[in-house]
């Protein structure tokens, strides 16, 4: 789950609140230039720095009428921290220092051993005639800890043309309406992490709509391919229609890979802050691979904005698109822009309605069906015994059965990227 974060700021209409209409877009760019100097510059969003749950921030409006809802304590300390990021990513010691506390010391190992810097020091690592200019630090934000005015934070920094992992770990305190760093010391690994990067797309719901049925994500789905794909080199990213945490299903502790991730904090605080549609950038992932679990059948497959997402990295970035199991159900409604589904005149895999128990009242709460739906939109379904191995490949579409088919389809997702490697 890493990420260069800069993302080109995406603006929203917005209705004015004294005559009911919508704010212009050249007074929109001019809110962008008086904000970050201008309208081309690229920013940090993590649907933070400039839109953040559907509000717009109106400061350089003038508009003192307009009470905004306050940022949480977790938006506030992820701005901090995307400061850092962003900073030292491109040379921009302003940003930079704007993260740390006037005072902040930091313990770090340099060329002559472990020894305490101050910011300013630590500024000079950087390549001042170099600003603004990427210089190969990729980096996210891995958990944040909050206790009152004072929180820990874990960031990840990859260097991957050198083949370098670095894990900081920071101390901030609240001051006023702002956190800072007033602490940071940092470790060095080697990594085969490439910065490439899967985008995981989970499912918010926790019951079979309608029902008191509990449903949730397959936590074996999601744990077999995290597991293979990060053994390859690639990063991940989680993403839910609402963020956040989501539900889970298939936790079977007995069996050893499902207990490391169950009390892997990193790996948990994940699927609890799971992305946004909005703090994603397509143009950042080689696949985007649908988990399956009945929750799958809900709130993903229409959502619009996963849709676009899943065109993008298909049709503008030529990547994979992948699902298993009711993960097929985020596949069967997707659009290439010429129109045609994305299923047609494929060969499509998932967990059919031809072994669910048609009975029962969770079935009867499913939206649609998912081996119909790719027929009745031009794909040639296959399905084996419900438990057998299966897995379809058509182009950069791959799918399958079950989780005893996610090993294979992860080998053959990550078969394609290579080959269109040179």
């Amino acid at each position: 789950m890493k990420f260069i974060c800069t993302a080109v700021v995406s603006f929203f209409f917005v209705t004015s609140f004294s005559q009911g209409k919508q704010v212009k877009e050249d007074t929109k760019e001019k809110l962008l230039v008086s904000i970050y100097g201008s309208k081309q510059q690229k920013v940090i969003n993590y649907d933070k720095s400039f839109v953040s749950d559907d509000r717009l921030f109106y400061e350089s409006l003038d508009r003192p009428d307009i009470n905004l809802p306050p940022s949480s304590d977790k938006e506030l300390i992820e701005q901090t921290l995307n400061n850092y990021i962003e900073g030292s990513s491109f040379n921009k010691m302003n940003t930079l220092k704007s993260s740390f506390y006037k005072d902040a010391t930091l313990y770090l190992t340099g060329k002559d051993g472990f020894n305490q810097f101050t910011t300013e020091e630590y500024s000079k690592f950087f390549p001042s005639n170099k600003k603004g200019k990427f210089n190969g630090r990729i980096g996210e934000i891995i958990s944040i800890d909050i206790t009152n005015d004072i929180a820990t934070a874990k960031v990840e920094i990859l260097i991957p043309n050198r083949k370098w992992r670095f894990v900081d770990l920071f101390l901030l305190r609240k001051f006023d309406n702002s956190w800072k760093i007033i602490s940071k010391t940092a470790t060095r690994e080697s990594s085969i992490e490439t910065g490439n990067k899967i985008l995981f797309v989970v499912s918010n719901t926790d019951y079979y709509v309608g029902t008191n049925i509990p449903t949730g994500n397959s936590f074996d789905e999601i744990v077999l391919a995290y597991q293979m794909f990060t053994d390859a080199g690639f990063n991940i990213d989680i993403i839910s229609p609402e963020g956040g945490a989501i539900p889970l299903k298939y936790l079977n502790t007995s069996e050893n890979i499902k207990k490391e991730y169950l009390y892997n904090s990193d790996f948990m605080y994940a699927l609890k802050n799971t992305k946004k549609p909005t703090q994603v950038r397509s143009s950042e992932y080689k696949a985007i691979y649908y988990v399956g679990g009945g929750s799958a059948m809900f709130n993903v497959p229409k959502n619009k904005e996963i849709q676009k997402i899943a065109m993008d990295i298909y049709e503008k970035q030529e990547g994979v698109i992948s699902a298993v199991c009711h993960g097929t159900a985020g596949i069967v409604f997707l659009k290439k822009a010429n129109g045609e589904y994305v299923v047609k005149n494929k060969r499509v895999n998932g967990f059919p309605e031809d072994h669910e128990k048609k009975e029962r009242e969770y079935f009867k709460s499913f939206p649609f069906l998912i081996r119909k739906t790719v027929e009745n939109h031009g794909g040639k379904f296959f399905y084996s015994d419900a438990l057998d191995e299966h897995v379809e490949v058509d182009g950069r579409l791959v799918t399958g059965q079950n989780p005893a088919s996610v090993p294979k389809l992860v080998r053959e997702v990550i078969k394609i990227i290579n080959s269109k490697k040179g």
